[in-house]
């Protein structure tokens, strides 16, 4: 690789690691900030113990849905930095799995793939063949927990 396209590469990653990382701040404010509201816009004709229920389940809902948005940008930021490992072991730019080359296009769309078009086309059809597996919970982001401790407390 290139002295030039190996600084340019670079900086895309640090850029895209930089904006990741303010989106996750970002997204732990608002989880934390629907975790501790209180109030909001409350439906006419309804007792205080469903208002309490409504409020608890939109609140479990929506942290839920931002710590799910949260752990999609750590997984990315996670890629983000083995990509800088690569780029500064200098095997950025070679595919993990067949050591070919990645297309300069490929990388320019994606900056952080570890794989070449043909080796990802052939992990997504091995994923979508595969036999379905049992789910497993992935564990709940900090904030969730912390909220779910101050309802038990109240």
């Amino acid at each position: 690789m290139k002295k030039q396209d190996w600084h340019l590469h670079r900086s895309i990653l640090l850029a895209l690691q930089n904006l990741a990382w303010s989106d996750a701040r970002l997204l732990t404010a608002a989880a934390i900030h629907v975790a501790t509201e209180r109030g909001g816009q409350q439906p006419r004709g309804m007792c205080q113990a469903c208002r309490r229920l409504g409020q608890r389940a939109r609140t479990r809902s929506v942290t839920k849905f931002i710590c799910s948005l949260v752990r999609r940008k750590q997984r990315l930021m996670n890629r983000i930095d083995k990509a800088l490992r690569r780029l500064a072991d200098g095997t950025y730019g070679a595919c993990v799995r067949c050591k070919g080359p990645i297309a300069d296009g490929r990388l320019a769309a994606v900056p952080c793939t570890p794989l070449c078009a043909s080796c990802d086309a052939r992990r997504r059809v091995l994923i979508w063949t595969m036999p379905r597996l049992p789910e497993q919970r992935l564990p709940d982001c900090s904030v969730e927990r912390r909220n779910s401790i101050r309802m038990k407390r109240r």
